[in-house]
């Protein structure tokens, strides 16, 4: 199991998770969010970033608080007349690891008369503010997004406590973005989330703080009704053969839920399930969930329990990450094999070279998707490309 981000946060950072988690559900309310947590860290505003890139083409969504948003005209002339001295940081964002900030007074540190610069004279002038940070969120180059805060122009750099903040909050802002992405789908395709759950070919549960699971999809409901490492209880709560695991579970939900309410700090928790069968590991992940529009549920507040069966996978698709990572046509094809669980010898045989020519393109696949084994491998492909599916016409 890995648990990411149970560092203690300060108040003045968890205050704003429970906005944060909401915007996964429903990303109308990302402008809200943004603004009471750049009022809670000392800045002066913010905006959220993202540009997903598929075959077709390249499309952007941009989410402000109030000082982008009351006068967009402003950015308007902004983007026109300055974007060009930006160009520098939003290629060195591309290239950077997972958030990482990056604080403009170190940036661009070999400039004396910084605040004279066109660009921050007229951020000064026009919209009130003058320093800035910014970091990307995810490391999956199947899209971009990055988190930008604005300071007041008062400010003569960004204060130390505002920073520590915002790198607390940056796993959680990640997080929340990454989830919305399927959501977003699903809202796009079918107008509800909760009723079209069934058209996500991986397993999806939503549980209540105490365990209690009162949403199951088709294919969880598969995986808990063949009762190998992992079903529902009479409870419906999570049963594994493994009792150690099980109390895991119960914590992992504990915990991401209190998160979900800023009573704690765990974006996410992983787990691999041994099956009794010896099937491939389920890969199971944890998240905090919150749904104060009751889109999905009155008032909810849980986690989010996503569920891959690695022997079920015959929905993942790897075109989008062969593309942003750029594989080979060789390898794109050994990829799409591993993932659907093949072995090395199978790989082998199908295309007909010796195990050590796929070991060794695995090897390449592994090192330019920087995974560490499959698993990593199956989740970059579910994070790149959510494996939903259309409605059929009997089923519209």
């Amino acid at each position: 199991m890995r648990q990411v981000g149970v560092g203690l946060m300060s108040n003045g950072a968890l205050v704003n998770l429970p906005s944060i988690y909401d915007a996964a559900i429903n990303s109308s309310t990302w402008g809200e969010s943004l603004e009471s947590t750049a009022h809670s860290i000392g800045a002066k505003g913010a905006l959220l970033l993202l540009i997903e890139k598929d075959h077709e083409n390249v499309f952007r969504v941009g989410h402000f608080s109030n000082i982008w948003r009351r006068a967009p005209e402003r950015a308007k002339i902004y983007n026109e007349r300055f974007s060009q001295y930006e160009k520098p940081v939003w290629e060195a964002l591309e290239s950077m690891p997972r958030q990482q900030l990056i604080l403009d007074t170190e940036f661009w540190k070999d400039e004396p008369n910084l605040r004279n610069r066109p660009d921050y004279r007229f951020l000064s002038e026009q919209v009130g503010i003058c320093h800035k940070c910014a970091a990307r969120l995810n490391n999956n180059e199947s899209w971009f997004d990055s988190l930008v805060i604005h300071f007041d122009e008062s400010h003569k750099s960004i204060p130390h406590e505002s920073i520590r903040f915002i790198n607390a909050l940056l796993p959680h802002v990640a997080k929340s973005v990454e989830l919305g992405r399927a959501f977003d789908i699903l809202r796009s395709n079918y107008q509800a989330v909760l009723t079209a759950l069934d058209y996500i070919d991986i397993g999806i549960c939503i549980a209540l703080p105490n365990g209690t699971i009162i949403v199951a999809n088709e294919e969880a409901s598969r995986i808990f009704e063949n009762k190998d490492g992992v079903k529902l209880g009479a409870d419906r709560k999570l049963v594994c053969r493994d009792k150690e695991l099980e109390a895991r579970f119960s914590q992992a939900i504990a915990r991401t839920s209190s998160t979900a309410i800023g009573e704690a700090a765990t974006p996410e928790v992983l787990f691999s399930v041994n099956r009794p069968s010896g099937l491939h590991d389920f890969l199971i992940e944890v998240a905090p969930l919150r749904d104060h529009t009751a889109e999905l549920e009155t008032n909810l507040q849980g986690a989010l329990i996503t569920l891959v069966d690695p022997e079920n996978s015959s929905h993942i698709d790897v075109d989008r990450i062969a593309q942003a990572y750029r594989l080979t046509k060789t390898e794109a094809l050994v990829c799409g094999y591993s993932v659907k669980g093949w072995s090395t010898r199978q790989i082998a045989d199908e295309r007909c070279v010796s195990t050590e020519t796929i070991k060794s393109q695995m090897k390449s696949i592994l090192s330019k998707t920087d995974c560490q084994h499959r698993s990593q491998l199956i989740r970059l492909a579910l994070k790149a490309s959510p494996p939903i599916r259309r409605a059929t016409k009997n089923e519209k």
